[in-house]
């Protein structure tokens, strides 16, 4: 989305313009999950106990 464009849609939701706010909000839903989905698993697998840390940066572990 162009810069002028997102400037031109804050303008509109900040005097209250709700198609405005969904134009601006809508191609971001499916990022918001992805992202969502990856620390839920995140999540999932340092509870099970395969994360590990080494110097400071998290390692999966698996047992194969």
């Amino acid at each position: 989305m162009e810069v002028e464009n997102e400037q031109r849609l804050m303008d509109e939701i900040r005097q209250g313009n709700k198609d405005a706010f969904r134009t601006l909000v809508n191609p971001l839903i499916p990022k918001a999950y992805k992202l969502m989905k990856e620390i839920e698993k995140n999540i999932r697998i340092a509870l099970s106990g395969g994360l590990i840390l080494q110097a400071g940066v998290p390692r999966i572990i698996t047992f194969m």
